[in-house]
């Protein structure tokens, strides 16, 4: 996000980069209509495709004077609709947003591009939340809105309160249970980096021990 720093080449590439990605029209969905396209096949994967999204538009914002404030907008409107189908306060995964939707898409045409995500829709990939956290932080900073503050906490929380021995945690696990559906722990930098700036916000030393512990079970599961 610090590309005004990098020069004018590298600013005017970024721009051209970021322009096409507002000008696609199942980026520009979220700004006229405030929900996914229905029949663009990624949005099978919200808490990927909506997250990066955001952080795209945030970075567009910065750089673009003429659709600055289109693109923020249209950066909210895709964090607010992905706060909305995040799992509630009934659930094992509460404030977690989910890695397979069908919600809002055309079935079939977007069934045909991602055929496994229909065999998934009751499972959750931890390695996701965290993008989603970074993204409410990212906009949290721009918008000064506590609302994606508030809504990226609870992702860490959640990190927080399920933590394994190891320092890490399940990768997939069954949204109506909350129970694990493999032996598989999660291995993303973006974790770390969520748990990272959470330390670096509250100042609290349990988000930096979690930090130390789930970088040493990184650094060990490189050399298995």
């Amino acid at each position: 996000y610090h590309i005004t720093k990098l020069g004018k080449e590298y600013l005017e590439c970024a721009l051209k980069a970021l322009k096409y990605v507002y000008n696609e029209n199942f980026v520009q969905h979220w700004l006229l209509h405030g929900k996914p396209d229905p029949m663009y096949p990624h949005n099978v994967y919200p808490s990927k495709t909506i997250s990066s999204i955001v952080n795209a538009m945030i970075s567009y914002s910065k750089i673009d004077i003429q659709n600055s404030e289109n693109a923020l907008k249209l950066a909210k409107n895709a964090a607010d609709y992905l706060i909305s189908i995040s799992y509630g306060d009934d659930t094992e995964l509460s404030g977690l947003p989910p890695t397979y939707s069908f919600d809002g898409l055309d079935f079939d045409t977007v069934n045909r591009t991602a055929p496994m995500a229909k065999n998934r829709t009751d499972k959750i990939m931890l390695i996701y939340p965290a993008s989603a956290a970074l993204a409410y932080f990212n906009l949290s900073d721009v918008t000064g809105d506590q609302k994606y503050y508030n809504a990226a906490m609870r992702i860490a929380n959640y990190y927080k309160d399920n933590v394994l021995e190891c320092g890490s945690w399940h990768l997939l696990l069954s949204t109506e249970t909350g129970e694990p559906e493999s032996n598989n722990v999660c291995a993303s930098y973006q974790i770390l980096e969520l748990l990272n700036l959470v330390y670096k916000k509250t100042g609290e030393e349990i988000w930096h021990t979690l930090e130390k512990n789930y970088y040493k079970n990184l650094q060990l599961k490189r050399f298995e």
